[in-house]
């Protein structure tokens, strides 16, 4: 089993390779389980992920309320812990906001597989169709249920969701859906 320290570098890498590839920047945040507990790690809210240090790194319950750490948790925690709630198998969230899936999801076109890395969406992914902040539980529950089993879910107007068995996982799950909404919407502009 991961100790803390080790989950926490972890952590800061995956949210450095999101920033690096263009999928967050002082918004998004990426979320590791904490095994054995109903806890997860996650950045704290109003930090870049390109600055981001293992000193700014909370524990937050699955309620979305800080157990450990000096700053505020980002106002969508509540969604990852819902998402580790309903999903035993998840162990890594990543919330981004990637320009291609977001125009893909303004169309209402679901993400379909269309090359051999991105055969994880077989099952297509959806829309979760709100704007809003995924900052109360309803929101987050909404947002699992559309989820389901899958590995990845659109926000309308906002951004995606990206789930996986481990934090790293759930990152590449997170960079192949937006290649794959970059191929989706080049389909359909050449027709």
């Amino acid at each position: 089993m991961a100790d803390i320290a080790e989950l926490k570098k972890r952590l800061v890498k995956a949210s450095r390779v999101l920033e690096n590839e263009g999928l967050v920047d002082h918004f998004g945040h990426a979320s590791v389980r904490i095994p054995g507990k109903d806890a997860f790690l996650i950045k704290a809210g109003w930090i870049s992920n390109a600055t981001l240090k293992e000193e700014d790194i909370l524990v937050v319950d699955f309620a979305g309320k800080k157990l450990e750490g000096q700053k505020n948790a980002p106002r969508e925690a509540i969604m990852h812990g819902i998402i580790y709630r309903e999903r035993a198998d998840v162990n890594g969230v990543v919330h981004s906001h990637p320009p291609m899936a977001v125009a893909l999801a303004a169309i209402g076109e679901e993400g379909l597989p269309l090359y051999n890395q991105t055969a994880v969406f077989y099952d297509k992914v959806p829309i979760f169709e709100t704007p809003d902040l995924i900052g109360t539980e309803e929101l987050a529950l909404g947002l699992a249920k559309k989820l389901d089993q899958r590995v990845a879910v659109m926000i309308w107007g906002h951004g995606a969701t990206t789930v996986g068995n481990s934090v790293e996982d759930a990152t590449v799950n997170s960079i192949y859906l937006e290649r794959n909404s970059q191929m989706q919407l080049m389909a359909h502009a050449a027709g």
